[in-house]
């Protein structure tokens, strides 16, 4: 039975990035600020397949 929650863990290894606590504070550090005018599937940080999936 899938988890009714799924956390960035989760997230980040179906993106197939490094999915520890530390390379996801990592990864949000590296690529803020964010604003709020672009959806998270067009940032340019993530891969063609990475933002087809989101």
């Amino acid at each position: 039975m899938e988890q009714p929650i799924h956390t960035l863990n989760c997230l980040f290894d179906q993106l197939g990035l490094p999915s520890n606590d530390d390379d996801i504070a990592g990864f949000i550090e590296r690529h803020k600020p964010v604003g709020d005018e672009i959806y998270i599937h067009q940032m340019s940080f993530f891969n063609k397949s990475q933002r087809a999936f989101l």
